[in-house]
């Protein structure tokens, strides 16, 4: 919220939040970025845990921010658990 002159502006960021969805589930990741997307958001997806651990490590050295991400706990090669675990600085909004 503004407030300019005793006027209260809404400002929308959604545009500038990056969220990573993580799900071995293709459909449901598709369907949650199609939302997210269509909601303005800037949406990645990792199929995996493993793949999602070495995302954020190149996200980290290019200083590309994630501010949230929607992860899944039972997953091959690395559960959401463990990554949530590694305390990667990444608010988790949704635990599906």
């Amino acid at each position: 919220l503004l407030k300019r002159e005793g006027v209260i502006i809404m400002v929308s960021c959604k545009n500038h939040i990056r969220i990573l969805i993580v799900d071995d589930d293709f459909y449901l990741r598709k369907l949650v970025k199609a939302i997210l997307s269509q909601a303005g958001f800037d949406t990645s997806v990792k199929d995996n845990g493993l793949n999602t651990y070495n995302f954020i490590i190149e996200c980290n050295k290019s200083n590309t921010k994630i501010d949230f991400m929607i992860i899944d706990m039972n997953m091959p090669y690395l559960t959401g658990m463990e990554l949530i675990k590694m305390n990667l600085n990444i608010l988790i909004l949704l635990i599906i």
